[in-house]
């Protein structure tokens, strides 16, 4: 199935990133932190949770490489610190106002009171894992080969979208299931691993297929933070393991549609670039990639979707109705997003985007430097 795939991509990236585009990555995180702690009371889950896998990136950064960068590793920690905040101050509100809150948004914010373990985790960098499951014979669904040869319009792709709630892990299943992380209490040595507190329903939504778009890369992010954040594992630490390089191996090849067809789906692009690239997967680790997710940022931190993209998401909701009412919401909700130049939720995932880029970033120029030594 995967005979397709284009080529090049299977290989890694020839470009090594620069100083120049570190200090870019920095600057761009920076605007975005720095427009969450401006509106800080009104931090949603999102946000919180990706301040958080962005601050352990940084923290893993500066563990490894800090003492090659005495000219950027204040920069790094203040970023860092700054995520700290958006996080300490989320999980307060939320204890202020339990009563309010649904319980999986309460327990979510358990578990990402402490980042020691997940800091820990954060795989090295490594290549070629994902090439086997990239070119088997199976597939985690019937749309990878009109992916690889770009035969899947645009179009085709926001119905899949649109459509993920048929599949196995909608939202609220990831939420109800990420919840339950904090049944597993924080590990006590992190270097060890021990079996999961996990029930049925959500072994049975992590770990079965078909998948595609957001419903990959939320059982991606469930196993990750059992296995990372508790330091526990679902079946076995290597069936686990074996689990996360078959994710996302599906979300590389999304990920190299999306770029391929110009990137128009800017969320799901970072989302699964964001996620993977903390697995150390440096097909990933792409420079033109992570420019690419700079450039969108504005002065203000900012990120609107692309128009094209909700235009067609749009178009499609409103075929898929007969209720006049509901079609005028519909575009009521297009024309509100049109003209919303910051998205949370974009936002958010590119912070963890940025963060892999200065890791990536550092990681070669602290070895090129030794290098020249």
């Amino acid at each position: 199935m995967g005979e397709h795939f284009p080529v090049n991509y299977l290989a890694l990236d020839v470009e090594f990133p620069t100083e120049a585009d570190l200090r870019n990555y920095m600057d761009k995180m920076m605007r975005i932190i720095d427009n969450f702690l401006e509106n800080a009371n009104n931090t949603d889950v999102n946000q919180a949770m990706g301040s958080f896998l962005s601050k352990a990136v940084l923290k893993r950064t500066l563990r490894d490489y800090s003492k090659g960068l005495p000219k950027y590793k204040n920069t790094i920690k203040s970023i860092a610190s700054k995520c700290d905040y958006v996080v300490s101050h989320y999980t307060y509100v939320l204890e202020r106002s339990a009563e309010e809150r649904p319980d999986a948004e309460i327990n979510i914010g358990k578990v990402i009171k402490d980042d020691t373990a997940h800091v820990f985790s954060i795989s090295d960098f490594n290549r070629h894992k994902m090439r086997h499951w990239i070119l088997r014979p199976g597939a985690i669904n019937k749309f990878i080969a009109k992916m690889d040869t770009l035969e899947l319009p645009k179009e085709n792709y926001v119905d899949l979208v649109e459509d993920s709630d048929k599949y196995d892990i909608t939202a609220f299943d990831s939420d109800r299931c990420l919840s339950r992380v904090h049944e597993n209490i924080d590990p006590y040595d992190i270097t060890s691993l021990r079996r999961c507190n996990l029930d049925e329903y959500c072994m049975e939504k992590i770990f079965l297929s078909p998948s595609v778009a957001y419903t990959i890369s939320h059982r991606l992010l469930n196993n990750m933070m059992y296995l990372h954040n508790r330091r526990c594992y679902l079946y076995s630490m290597e069936y686990d393991n074996m689990h996360m390089d078959m994710l996302c191996s599906e979300m590389y090849r999304e990920t190299v549609y999306l770029a391929r067809r110009g990137y128009f789906y800017r969320d799901l692009f970072m989302e699964h670039v964001g996620l993977c690239g903390m697995l150390g997967y440096e097909e990933f680790h792409r420079p033109r990639w992570f420019r690419k997710a700079a450039s969108w940022v504005d002065d203000e931190g900012c990120i609107a979707e692309f128009p094209n993209f909700e235009v067609n998401r749009t178009r499609r909701m409103l075929k898929d109705t007969t209720d006049p009412k509901e079609a005028k919401k519909i575009r009521k909700y297009l024309s509100e997003v049109l003209i919303e130049e910051c998205h949370p939720h974009q936002m958010s995932v590119a912070l963890m985007v940025l963060a892999n880029g200065i890791r990536h970033a550092a990681h070669y120029i602290v070895n090129m430097s030794e290098k020249e030594l």
